[in-house]
């Protein structure tokens, strides 16, 4: 095991993540992750907001990783949530080292570069692409500033469906699954074949220097973690995501050792070919706006677990931990809330060691 600077208790924090893959009863309480707004905070660098830093802030290692820094200065992190930076450029990040239309603002976002499936011969991985080639020198950089300090996270590289959606923007995608579901699964498998390659590059870079695996999530695991995502899918039909798409995903995560599926209420039509596929180890259930509160969801909470899989449930507010900890089996359950103040940070994890207790004692009678 290694250690952190800025993680001073991760044993404690490490042997609840091993307790939760290991789905042993909390000897204290289920494993959680609380955050807060800090109350003052830096002023923000001028350059960040400059115009002509648009792009070089995330292109330049040294400012990429100061622009965490400020991002990350803003928040509290308590309990499980471990100090830890990833060194990835945005969301479903794997187009961007495969050549498509990046655009830089606040943020970095995609835009379509295949007008047809006829056209994706054109997408292949090549290691002298100019992001690619960046991204592993800002990899390296990163290894080198948080190596003893805190962990550092694999790139968040996305899921098929969000891959294609990408090259062939969301309409375009939903036509060619319709008129050539083969073709799109073809590129979908080939697009999987690549993330897998690029991510054991990645990983073999970070691997030697630091403990386990950790994601954007976040999350950690011993061993080989990858973290999937088709946010899109809420664009197609459970029997049509079925037949073109979850065997890509099979395929995918049939390469890690475990593997952490992030999933948004929106796309509930989807829960039942995900808890279906047995490579999947973990479901992170996200919630998305305006749709309702958590506790509207428990019956399907309940069924991720009833088929084997962790429950990583986010972002929740304070009074949404007791009915989740009094509802569902803490042994592979985990919780990110928000608070007010570090104040009611420390609170509610004292509650939770309570109504964890609690819920353990209920079950084992």
């Amino acid at each position: 095991m290694k250690t952190y600077r800025k993680i001073p208790d991760w044993p404690e924090i490490r042997r609840r993540y091993s307790d939760f893959w290991m789905k042993n009863w909390p000897e204290d309480r289920l494993l959680m992750q609380v955050q807060n707004l800090a109350r003052e905070v830096s002023p923000e660098p001028r350059w960040m907001k400059d115009v002509s830093f648009q792009e070089k802030k995330y292109r330049d290692p040294a400012l990429f990783f100061q622009l965490i820094d400020y991002r990350q200065s803003r928040w509290h992190w308590h309990g499980d949530l471990f100090a830890y930076r990833i060194p990835s450029y945005a969301a479903n990040s794997l187009p961007i080292y495969l050549g498509s239309r990046v655009c830089f603002g606040e943020s970095i976002w995609q835009e379509p570069v295949l007008k047809s499936i006829e056209e994706s011969d054109r997408i292949c991985f090549r290691c002298d692409y100019p992001f690619w080639r960046e991204h592993l020198e800002a990899v390296g950089y990163f290894v080198e500033r948080c190596r003893g300090v805190e962990l550092l996270g694999m790139t968040d590289f996305g899921g098929p469906v969000d891959w294609l959606a990408a090259f062939l923007g969301p309409e375009q995608l939903c036509l060619e699954t319709v008129r050539q579901p083969e073709k799109v699964q073809a590129f979908a498998f080939r697009l999987g074949q690549i993330f897998v390659e690029m991510w054991e590059e990645v990983y073999a870079r970070i691997a030697p220097y630091f403990d386990g695996t950790c994601n954007w999530l976040p999350m950690w695991a011993e061993g080989r973690l990858a973290v999937l995502q088709d946010d899109l899918s809420i664009l197609f039909s459970p029997q049509t995501y079925q037949e073109v798409f979850v065997p890509v995903l099979r395929k995918i995560a049939s390469q890690f050792e475990k593997v952490l599926f992030h999933f948004h209420n929106g796309a509930l039509h989807q829960l039942d070919n995900l808890v279906s596929i047995p490579e999947i180890t973990v479901l992170h259930f996200g919630i998305d706006p305006n749709t309702g509160p958590i506790t509207h969801y428990l019956p399907q909470l309940r069924k991720v677990q009833k088929a084997g899989k962790g429950l990583f449930v986010s972002v929740l507010e304070p009074e949404d931990v007791l009915p989740l900890i009094a509802t569902l089996d803490p042994r592979n359950l985990l919780l990110l809330v928000t608070t007010a103040d570090d104040e009611a940070s420390k609170k509610l994890l004292a509650n939770a060691r309570e109504w964890t207790q609690q819920r353990i004692k209920q079950m084992q009678d």
